[in-house]
């Protein structure tokens, strides 16, 4: 049977807790992001239909990165992709 469909459900966390230059340390922190990707396959007259969904910072985290700027909010972005 030929695949039609094809999920993903990557997801990341990310861990600081110095400045860019490692001369001053910032409090650490860890924020948590998700990628939910959806691919279909044959979905005439599209080939390879892509739709993703990202989530940034998903409990909403307020940190500082090096530089001392915020962090990234809290964040939804979708995006769909395709080819003929």
């Amino acid at each position: 049977m030929e695949e039609i469909a094809k999920k993903t459900l990557p997801a990341g966390m990310k861990y600081e807790w110095t400045d860019i230059s490692y001369q001053e340390k910032l409090a650490a922190y860890t924020v948590v992001d998700l990628r939910l990707g959806y691919t279909l396959k044959e979905h005439k007259p599209l080939k390879d239909m892509k739709l993703a969904l990202e989530v940034n910072n998903l409990f909403g985290k307020k940190y500082i990165v090096a530089g001392y700027y915020p962090g990234v909010p809290f964040s939804v972005l979708g995006s769909i992709s395709f080819a003929f």
